[in-house]
């Protein structure tokens, strides 16, 4: 899995319940140019997905599952699963803070989305 660093805003740092972790609600993946790619729209990452992977990560993030054991999926991509936010602790509640970020960047009078005259 390459991730593209430059993409990734995640600052979420696993710190919840051992090796018990759940899906983040935001990844989408999608093929391009015959390559999986793995985007995660609460962090804004984005990785391209190396062939022999694809089974796996495809498997993984296209599941249902409620909790994920980390310790069964391969080494090499727990880390940027993790650090991408495509995985995340059971106890982080990305909705909650999508919407403390939505409030922070309204109201933060440094951030101006719309063109003032």
């Amino acid at each position: 899995m390459h991730v593209d660093e430059r993409k990734s805003t995640n600052h979420l740092t696993h710190t919840g319940n051992g090796n018990i972790m759940k899906l983040s609600r935001y990844n989408w993946l999608v093929r391009h140019n015959e390559e999986l790619i793995a985007y995660n729209g609460f962090t804004n990452a984005i990785a391209r997905v190396r062939k022999d992977d694809e089974a796996e990560v495809y498997s993984l993030l296209e599941g249902s599952v409620s909790a994920i054991n980390i310790e069964t999926i391969s080494d090499h991509l727990v880390k940027p699963l993790i650090d991408c936010g495509f995985i995340i602790p059971m106890d982080y509640d990305e909705l909650s803070n999508l919407q403390i970020l939505s409030y922070k960047y309204r109201y933060d009078p440094r951030i101006s989305v719309v063109k003032r005259r």
